[in-house]
């Protein structure tokens, strides 16, 4: 029994030692074929992937700019003739082919009407009363007042009255009405007005009077031609203002 099972054991370990020799032997089968084809598998297509391949074409170089260089120096440009310059506008004789001519720039209001010698014996103060009564007229398209050396007088009296007497109303107890006083100095009239005011300066009172709807519309009326105006100093450094409208 012992020689038999000798007998066993020997084929069976030689037979391991061929099976473990056999795979060892595929191990490095395996370990030698290389995973990327070989230059025979390439070279059936006609294909050599040893061939190195070409670098990228690098971007053409930009050029310089060219340096220009002038054969001869360049002549300075002919000498032009000093002229006025060309007006903006065309000129009457461009108009003048088309048989028109442009319309004349408007012509600023003449000054207050009157005689020289009247205008130039009015007060600063009155001259500047005037000139606002006219602007107003002017800028509501109306005909300016002529100013009427007997109106003026009897405004001056009627301001130095109301300042001597203490009062401020359109009735006086030295003269009346402002019809009494056309009246009594020979003036004769259709129709008269009368504005009274009394403030700081000429242009507060002439202000108020714009305000007010009776006092503007005798400023601005169409009917009255003449006027006369008086500005008298009051005892605490105002001024007394008197307007007369007269319609001949």
């Amino acid at each position: 029994m012992p020689c038999r099972r000798r007998k066993v054991v020997v084929p069976l370990l030689f037979l391991g030692i061929l099976v473990f020799g056999l795979m060892l032997a595929g191990t490095a089968a395996q370990a030698a074929v290389p995973r990327w084809p070989s230059p025979g598998w390439f070279a059936q297509f006609g294909i050599n992937p040893y061939q190195p391949v070409p670098d990228a074409a690098a971007p053409p170089a930009v050029p310089a700019p060219p340096e220009v260089t002038p054969a001869t120096a360049p002549s300075p440009p002919p000498a032009v003739a000093s002229t006025a310059p060309a007006p903006r506008w065309p000129q009457p004789a461009w108009f003048a082919q088309f048989g028109s001519t442009p319309n004349p720039a408007p012509e600023p209001p003449a000054g207050n009407p009157g005689s020289p010698s009247l205008l130039s014996g009015l007060t600063r103060e009155e001259s500047q009363l005037l000139d606002l009564i006219n602007r107003e007229r002017s800028q509501k398209g109306l005909p300016l007042l002529t100013l009427d050396p007997t109106l003026v007088r009897l405004a001056r009296q009627k301001s130095q009255d109301m300042v001597d007497n203490n009062y401020f109303g359109h009735e006086s107890p030295t003269y009346g009405k402002v019809g009494d006083m056309l009246k009594a100095a020979g003036v004769k009239y259709r129709l008269a007005a009368e504005n009274i005011g009394r403030g700081s300066s000429v242009a507060t009172v002439h202000a108020m009077m714009m305000g007010s709807g009776p006092h503007r519309a005798a400023i601005l009326s169409g009917k009255y031609s003449q006027v006369g105006v008086g500005v008298v100093r009051t005892r605490s450094g105002g001024v007394m203002v008197t307007e007369i409208f007269v319609a001949p």
